[in-house]
C-alpha cells in the first residue's frame, strides 16, 4: 500500500506542528510485517526522546483517522550521519553547521 499524498501531507503537517522537519516517509511491505518509517530532524539534532514524542503523536493521529487497513509497525528515526540530502533547504542547513 503506497502512501498517498494526502497521508504524507497529514503526517508532515503534524510533525511540523511539533517543530520537527519531516525528512522522509516510507511504507515498507515485507512478507510478514509492514513498516511505516518516518525520518525526522531538527536544528539541534534528534534524540531518542524526540523520536518517542513524535511516535506518540503520529500514532494517535493514525489511530484517530483509521488510515491503514493492515497492521504495521511505526518507526520514527533521525536520518543519521549517512543521510541523503533530499532538498535544497536540507543542503543549506547542513552547510551551516561547523
Amino acid at each position: 500500500m503506497p502512501l498517498t499524498e494526502e497521508l504524507k501531507k497529514l503526517i508532515q503537517t503534524s510533525i511540523k506542528k511539533l517543530r520537527y522537519e519531516c525528512i522522509d516517509i516510507k511504507f515498507i511491505k515485507k512478507k510478514t510485517i509492514n513498516i511505516l518509517r518516518i525520518y525526522i530532524n531538527k536544528e539541534t539534532g534528534v534524540t531518542v526522546d524526540d523520536c518517542v514524542n513524535v511516535s506518540q503523536k503520529i500514532s494517535e493521529l493514525l489511530d484517530i483517522n483509521d488510515i491503514f487497513n493492515v497492521s504495521y509497525n511505526l518507526e520514527i528515526s533521525s536520518p543519521g550521519l549517512k543521510k541523503t540530502t533530499l532538498s535544497n533547504k536540507q543542503y543549506k542547513n547542513f552547510r551551516k553547521k561547523p
